[in-house]
């Protein structure tokens, strides 16, 4: 049985209702110096509890010693740990955004897909972040879907969905050579509308100058 038998699969709007949201707390000293990462370990603190008091909040963390400093930081902020899990999943970087599988609803079946793309390190800009695609099967894995595992690389970034069938994104990071080479604008319509239930796709040329994920369109486009 594939997963699209008995009803076409469709990528649901952000504001749509989750069941959960997935992070992975952060710890690379590339992206978050020492002299940071305690103001941005305090930000996530912020989004666990709010998040939390509206759905589950599941947590990617290096080992069960980063758990229980991450569990105590969060009870000193107030969090509700009740609605809390914690996942042993090692990760490089936090950016589960672009390497995590996308959910899609087969709502003739009734079932909940987990489309996961490949993740290359936005065209292998950063070789050992790469290793994060793993992270992103594991949540597929973790989160009890059907599975589905396609060979283009696309980050969640990188798209934007409607809802109820349309799509951005840009040419500059989709059709990139070192992402998707010998790959078309058709190839990936053609992509969309089987996993994601899109209609229509807009293209845009290029995202904002200096991004160095060449051009997500969640940068500088979102629906609401």
């Amino acid at each position: 049985m594939r997963p699209e038998d008995g009803g076409r699969l469709r990528a649901p709007a952000e504001w749509e209702r989750h069941s959960c949201t997935w992070i992975a707390w952060p710890h690379n000293e590339s992206t978050f110096p020492p002299q940071l990462i305690g103001k941005v370990e305090e930000a996530y603190c912020e989004i666990v509890h709010e998040v939390a008091r509206g759905e589950a909040v599941k947590i990617l963390v290096n080992d069960e010693d980063e758990a229980e400093r991450v569990r105590k930081l969060l009870e000193e902020a107030g969090a509700p740990l009740w609605n809390v899990e914690f996942h042993k999943v090692p990760t490089e970087d936090v950016w589960v955004r672009d390497y995590g599988p996308i959910f899609v609803k087969n709502e003739g079946a009734g079932v909940l897909c987990g489309v996961k793309w490949r993740f290359n390190a936005w065209g292998m800009k950063y070789p050992e972040l790469a290793r994060d695609d793993k992270a992103g099967l594991q949540i597929l894995n973790l989160a009890g879907t059907v599975p589905i595992y396609r060979n283009y690389v696309v980050e969640g970034g990188a798209i934007e969905v409607s809802g109820n069938g349309i799509l951005l994104t840009t040419e500059q990071c989709l059709l990139d050579p070192d992402r998707n080479p010998g790959l078309g604008r058709k190839d990936l319509e053609v992509e969309f509308h089987r996993y994601l239930g899109t209609r229509d796709v807009i293209w845009f040329e290029m995202g904002v100058v200096g991004d160095d994920t060449d051009g997500h369109v969640d940068v500088f486009c979102r629906f609401t």
